[in-house]
């Protein structure tokens, strides 16, 4: 019985861990005059309740990030870049915008999507 359990045990823990994942997409950025709106479509039938937005480069000037229309803008510079920006979000397309800023230089904007079952 004790074999059972230990089996059992092992096989959900390795089910989670097989089922589980992350959906990636990245952008290289040097023009900050104009809007512009990145997008990375979720995985369907997966579990999901964040999406993250990593931001890393090279620039002066700050950068102005909004999730969409009525979410909060966050405002950066290089020297107070967040580590990571987290978003609830529970499927279908993840968007964030770029909004005019007097940034110059090079950035990469990454949005990874993690997902479950």
């Amino acid at each position: 019985m004790k074999y059972l359990l230990t089996l059992y045990i092992c096989l959900v823990l390795l089910l989670s861990v097989s089922c589980s994942g992350e959906k990636t997409q990245s952008w290289d950025i040097n023009n900050f005059n104009e809007k512009k709106t990145f997008s990375l479509e979720s995985s369907k039938k997966k579990s999901i309740n964040n999406a993250n937005v990593f931001v890393e480069g090279n620039f002066s000037g700050n950068i102005k990030l909004q999730r969409g229309k009525g979410y909060p803008v966050v405002e950066f510079s290089k020297d107070s870049i967040p580590d990571q920006l987290f978003y609830d979000f529970y499927g279908g397309k993840f968007q964030i915008n770029i909004l005019p800023s007097n940034a110059q230089g090079d950035i990469k904007l990454t949005i990874k999507i993690p997902y479950g079952y």
